[in-house]
């Protein structure tokens, strides 16, 4: 048992204390008496009322359990009341819902209480206690109730529920969630059938929240934005399912933080009604460094198909992600699915920048865009993803659109991805890695990016569209095409141009499988090697060098060149345009496979191995034409300085090469016959 005691109470007309005064003790919630002690022992019940002497004093007065206690003076006038009074402060009394916790008076300092729901039965109670004596603390509605003067917390907790704070599946629930996301307290919420309402805006710090699928459906009708977080520090939002039926498109919103992590949760724009604009994005953020979106599902972002990228505009959300930086670090994509979405993600000014078996299919832009405006950024890494239908490029990366000869990107590598169809709505690049101008042009630039690997990617095409040309790579110095599937390409008559305005180029051991011709570069500078690659075209390799004053040095090597299903012009070789004084080639050991006919020096059609429009000697050495079918004459001319070139499987008798004499050697119906073409 424990004593009671009363609170100070002016019993009559400003007289302290009073004589006579009863104090009445009843079971609580009731007005059915109930017995109060003596002493500690609880052997003797006192008198109920508990009267008061002559000076206004009460005997002594145990408790044991919960009681209703009135006190009255001796003319039976009610001065005080208090419901619940526990014999212990210890004993937990149980309260129906916070509109019940509100109502109670006579609370005592230490008292517990179990909250049976926040509104109703089963949802959002647990264990409170009054902890301490109001002062300047802020009710909260969650965690932090004040009532009667005191405080009143949760206690024992590790994590609380939007339903803690008053939420409820199916109704309004912004400034509950809104609450609960301010507590500071990790958000652990059950998924339930219906999804919780947000009519507003929420402005909010950075928490740790999840959902276990737990949905959250936006309606406003005059705000873009959903969740608005001010810091960002140990950000976690994980498997919740986000919607809207209003205007809301930016679902996540949040300023400069660290360590942030998005998994497993879905973002569906299917029912906003919000127009396009070019700073949204479903997901926000500016200036974080170490950020995770992991196993995430972005979807229906372009909701107006009418619009695509040929024609920007209509009801779409412009990117899913959208992250600003300058200069920040350690942004990872990994395993991530966006499909039926405006465009996937823009990332700006980041440095050390991964996209990792992630899925885009179907967007009416470019899927992902990596651009550098403000600084240098360097490492970008994507690997292992798909993308299927996209309408500009697939991947574009180091681009500056920016004048400032002080900002470029370094160091990208797009690696083991898979690609098919892309530039749907708007010709283009499958990869388009660019210093480019501020104009939005992909013009010469004297600062390059540097250090581009394209390497062991597939590329395919099958669609009608414009353009189609797996790569556009400009003003880069350092790049690698190795190892790459060009197959098929069924844009019939497109160029493709690997490179233009760049440095130091090698294309390897790649298969390209054509309707159009490749022309290898335009305006390079220092080395281009383009070797051990299968090439089926309809045209020969072309190149183009109008950069003077500075060395040229190609080598085209060991490659397999077939034309033979196409008709080229000039040349079924290589075709060089433009080329100047400062140009070397070095052409050795390539297959070409053509059914050419040739025409004489006088021809209309001439037509040769190679054009080169130089008088230079350059190397052009054993190489291998193979002739696929067999026409009755054949004439050949020697182009320019080529010694020597192997003809195989040349038939008929006429054998007129010009100015060159031919020698041979081979059976004497000449079938399978070798000819060596020597310049005179």
């Amino acid at each position: 048992l424990s004593r009671f005691v009363l609170p100070y109470a002016d019993v009559g007309a400003g007289i302290r204390p009073s004589s006579g005064a009863k104090l009445f003790f009843y079971a609580t919630g009731t007005s059915t008496p109930k017995s109060t002690f003596t002493d500690a022992t609880g052997s003797t019940a006192n008198t109920n009322p508990v009267i008061a002497n002559a000076n206004g004093v009460f005997p002594d007065i145990f408790l044991d359990g919960i009681f209703n206690v009135a006190l009255k003076d001796a003319d039976d006038v009610q001065i005080w009341t208090a419901d619940p009074v526990a014999s212990n402060p210890v004993a937990v009394y149980p309260v129906a819902n916070v509109t019940a916790l509100r109502a109670l008076t006579g609370i005592i300092l230490g008292q517990s209480f179990y909250l049976e729901g926040h509104t109703n039965a089963g949802i959002g109670g647990g264990n409170l206690k009054c902890t301490k004596v109001h002062a300047s603390e802020t009710d909260n509605n969650g965690t932090l109730f004040v009532v009667d003067g005191f405080v009143i917390e949760r206690i024992n907790i590790e994590s609380v529920s939007f339903e803690d704070f008053g939420a409820l599946e199916g109704a309004e629930s912004s400034t509950a969630i809104e609450s609960a996301i301010n507590s500071g307290i990790k958000i652990e919420n059950r998924k339930r059938a219906a999804a919780f309402t947000i009519s507003r805006e929420l402005a909010v710090t950075s928490t740790s929240m999840t959902g276990q699928k737990t949905k959250l459906h936006f309606t406003s009708a005059s705000v873009e934005r959903g969740i608005v977080f001010s810091t960002t520090n140990d950000l976690l939002i994980r498997s919740f399912i986000f919607t809207s039926a209003g205007k809301v498109d930016q679902f996540i919103s949040g300023a400069s933080g660290k360590r942030i992590l998005l998994d497993y949760n879905e973002f569906d724009h299917a029912g906003c009604t919000a127009a396009m604009t070019s700073n949204n994005g479903g997901v926000h953020f500016d200036n974080v460094d170490e950020v995770m979106f992991k196993k995430n599902n972005f979807k229906t972002g372009w909701r107006d198909h009418a619009y695509n990228a040929g024609s920007v505009g209509g009801n779409n959300l412009f990117r899913s992600v959208d992250i600003d930086n300058a200069g920040e670090s350690n942004i990872k994509f990994e395993d991530n699915v966006w499909s039926d979405v405006w465009s996937g993600a823009y990332v700006s000014n980041t440095n050390d920048l991964h996209f990792i078996r992630n899925s885009i299919t179907e967007t009416a832009d470019t899927a992902f865009f990596d651009r550098c405006t403000g600084v240098v950024t360097k490492l970008k890494r994507f690997r292992n993803n798909t993308f299927k239908d996209i309408g500009k490029a697939a991947i574009k990366t180091l681009d500056t659109n920016n004048d400032n000869d002080a900002v470029w990107g370094e160091d990208a590598i797009v690696e083991g991805n898979t690609v098919d169809n892309w530039g749907l709505y708007a010709g283009t690049e499958c990869v388009l890695a660019a210093r480019n101008l501020s104009s939005g042009s992909y013009a010469y630039s004297a600062v390059k990016s540097k250090n581009l690997r394209i390497i062991n990617n597939i590329f395919r095409h099958s669609a009608s569209g414009s353009a189609f040309n797996a790569f556009r790579i400009f003003n880069v110095d350092g790049v690698l095409i190795a190892d790459n599937k060009i197959d098929p390409m069924d844009s019939a008559g497109d160029t493709q141009t690997l490179t233009q305005s760049c440095v130091n180029v090698k294309v390897l051991n790649n298969h390209f499988d054509l309707n159009g011709d490749i022309q290898l570069a335009y305006a390079t500078e220092g080395s281009y090697k383009f070797s051990g690659n299968e090439v089926r075209c309809s045209n020969p390799l072309s190149l183009t060098n109008n950069r003077t004053g500075v060395d040229q040095r190609w080598t085209i090597t060991e490659n397999y060149i077939n034309n033979e299903e196409a008709a080229p012009f000039r040349a079924f070789g290589l075709n060089a345009f433009t080329v100047t004084a400062g140009f070397m080639l070095n052409m050795t050991g390539n297959t070409f496979k053509t059914t050419i006919d040739f025409e004489d020096s006088n021809g209309a059609a001439a037509v040769c191995m190679c054009v080169l429009p130089f008088d230079q000697a350059q190397i052009i050495d054993n190489n291998i034409i193979e002739f696929a079918d067999q026409i009755a004459t054949q004439k050949m001319i020697a182009g320019d300085i080529i010694v020597p070139v192997y003809y195989k499987g040349l038939p008929g008798a006429a054998k007129n090469n010009g100015s060159s004499a031919i020698t041979y050697k081979g059976t004497t119906d000449r079938t399978g016959d070798v000819y060596t073409l020597t310049q005179t």
